[in-house]
């Protein structure tokens, strides 16, 4: 749960209040699943979203995997698109690995740089279809154009893995760069940083 929110242009009845409701979320707050069930019941897409991640913590309470879907189904069917995203996790958590794909294929079509690189881990790694290192590495490729950091380092992993000495080289660069932009943001942005999109 990172900085998109601004990023997508959906309902929101009360701002302030989500606020208050995405920091109780973040500090895992008893109150949390309370306080973004009464925003999401007046409208609030974020809310909805908010509790498909909370039912899914266990710091929470005792994870609800069918609660956690039906929350991140009416957000998406209520237009956000990184719902999709996190619907497609919640279904490889459970090897549900076609509707997984579907999901992310939709939130990849409106470009959301999360999706295509977990796209590529599934063709990358075969989960739920066969193996397919090349398309994977094509799906890494334009989720790192993207800024997608995390898939940029499953490149580097993938040249120091099965590269040249020169590709390893340029792989463990990559992966050093990576650490470092980790180290960074945890340092400069804190919690909120490394849940962005680029972390995803």
């Amino acid at each position: 749960m990172g900085n998109e929110a601004v990023a997508e242009d959906v309902f929101e009845p009360d701002a302030k209040r989500l606020s208050q409701a995405y920091a109780m979320l973040s500090d895992r707050s008893p109150q949390t699943i309370g306080a973004l069930t009464e925003l999401a019941e007046r409208g609030s897409v974020w809310s909805m979203l908010g509790l498909g991640y909370a039912y899914t913590d266990a710091t929470l309470g005792t994870p609800d995997l069918a609660a956690s879907e039906m929350w991140c189904r009416k957000a998406a069917e209520a237009g956000l698109v990184c719902a999709h995203y996190y619907l497609g996790r919640l279904y490889l958590m459970q090897s549900r690995y076609a509707e997984a794909k579907q999901e992310f294929e939709f939130a990849a079509s409106k470009d959301y740089a999360p999706a295509i690189h977990y796209l590529g881990r599934i063709a990358y790694f075969g989960w739920g279809v066969p193996s397919d290192t090349v398309k994977g590495k094509a799906l890494f490729e334009a989720a790192s154009t993207r800024g997608n950091l995390v898939a940029r380092d499953m490149l580097a992993r993938d040249m120091i893995r099965h590269g040249t000495w020169r590709e390893k080289a340029k792989g463990h660069l990559s992966r050093f760069r990576f650490l470092y932009e980790l180290i960074r943001t945890a340092c400069v942005e804190g919690e909120n940083g490394l849940l962005s999109d680029r972390f995803r």
